[in-house]
């Protein structure tokens, strides 16, 4: 079982898989292979278990709480779109889904065969006048002769490699694709169920609700807060002590959420002008006036004036960035996307 900050990531992906299944009516091989793949990773109970007794040692009371919380959400969250459409979920047929990988490379072999096909054919009639088997025409001399059996022998020889190569990769999916004849949902369901269970076990009801100890958030923000772990992870992972001091996932999670955290995020000395572009990036995720709100209480946290952050959080996509911020901006866009 992986960490929390690993497994939260993983469900909130399982959720949009869930969701795009229903929305398109349709799942790739990739989502469904994500979907089974996660099933038999997590499908130790003990081990999940496990890393909720590691939190309670690990984490305080207030952050444990907000943990709990989302991971609550998440599986309420996907247990209600199963719930609200388990015949679909129920019904669907691995080996159609598998199918669509095992399809991959059928345009390209049929494709390639013609002119394997066409080059063969070439490449016997000139063999056939290089080895004088059959007369070659006047106009053709014999190093004339040779050249275009040569070269029809090279292509013939590409193409057969070419053909080899995709019938290698055509093999390899199908031996993938027999991987995944398994309809992971209704085992999904019982697993997320029995989650469900156990992190009710560890969210108490004087921890249900957390209240903030930091600036207050618009009443209309959902109890999850503005951002996902995901991206939160991803930021981490580029400017945890980088950008800011270091500080763990979980409390960088809680900071960005305007949610309790005893950590303090504190700006590495000469960095304030890309966290405030990185400020920028994250309170464009933001709708309507809470994004105004969010952007005021994280310039306060880090002590950035209105005016400074007006003048500068352009400065990494503007004509003369340095090259840091060249490089910062285009990382943060790949995030963002």
């Amino acid at each position: 079982m992986s960490q929390i900050t690993e497994f939260l990531p993983q469900l909130q992906q399982l959720r949009t898989v869930y969701t795009d299944f229903i929305e398109l009516d349709e799942m790739d091989f990739d989502a469904f292979r994500k979907t089974v793949d996660f099933y038999y990773t997590h499908r130790d109970v003990g081990q999940f278990e496990k890393m909720m007794l590691d939190m309670l040692f690990e984490k305080d009371k207030q952050t444990l709480a907000i943990v709990l919380s989302s991971l609550k959400n998440e599986l309420d969250k996907i247990l209600d779109i199963y719930y609200e459409s388990d015949a679909i979920f129920d019904g669907a047929e691995p080996e159609c889904i598998s199918n669509n990988i095992e399809m991959n490379h059928h345009s390209e072999i049929e494709e390639l065969i013609p002119k394997l096909n066409s080059c063969g054919a070439e490449f016997c009639e000139y063999a056939a006048m290089v080895n004088q088997d059959v007369d070659r025409p006047e106009d053709l001399s014999d190093d004339d002769a040779w050249d275009k059996y040569e070269s029809a022998l090279a292509q013939h020889q590409s193409i057969t490699e070419q053909l080899y190569g995709i019938y290698q990769k055509h093999k390899e999916c199908g031996a993938i694709a027999k991987r995944y004849h398994f309809n992971p949902f209704p085992s999904l369901c019982d697993l997320l169920e029995t989650f469900q269970e156990i992190v009710e076990k560890y969210l108490p009801t004087e921890i249900k609700t957390v209240t903030p100890t930091v600036a207050p958030v618009a009443p209309t923000v959902a109890s999850t807060g503005y951002f996902d772990m995901g991206l939160v992870s991803a930021i981490h992972k580029l400017c945890n002590g980088e950008q800011f001091e270091a500080i763990s996932e979980l409390d960088l999670y809680a900071t960005l959420n305007n949610q309790a955290t005893s950590s303090v995020l504190k700006i590495k000395s000469g960095e304030k002008t890309r966290m405030c572009y990185l400020i920028h990036c994250l309170s464009e995720k933001i709708k309507g006036a809470d994004k105004a709100v969010w952007r005021g209480d994280m310039l306060r946290k880090l002590e950035i004036s209105e005016s400074y952050y007006g003048s500068k959080y352009r400065e990494p996509v503007s004509d003369i960035p340095s090259q840091k911020s060249v490089l910062f901006a285009k990382e943060l866009k790949s995030i963002f996307g």
